[in-house]
């Protein structure tokens, strides 16, 4: 059993950094599909209950992402 598979906190938290690093990698096209997946999973029975400030962090980087692959 994980450890923290039940925190919602810290679970959003992880899969906003991991779509992070895949941004930050350059892995446009992975990091966009995980940060809309997180910004989908707000919209859920559990959204109300997930750190609000990731779902705009989310949308800021995912909004990045749009401008840099538009080019």
């Amino acid at each position: 059993q994980l450890k923290f598979a039940e925190d919602l906190n810290t679970v959003s938290s992880c899969r906003y950094e991991i779509a992070f690093i895949s941004y930050k990698s350059g892995k446009y096209a992975d990091a966009k599909s995980r940060l809309e997946a997180l910004v989908a999973d707000y919209s859920g029975e559990n959204g109300s209950k997930m750190p609000p400030h990731l779902l705009t962090l989310s949308r800021k980087v995912l909004a990045t992402i749009a401008e840099r692959t538009a080019k």
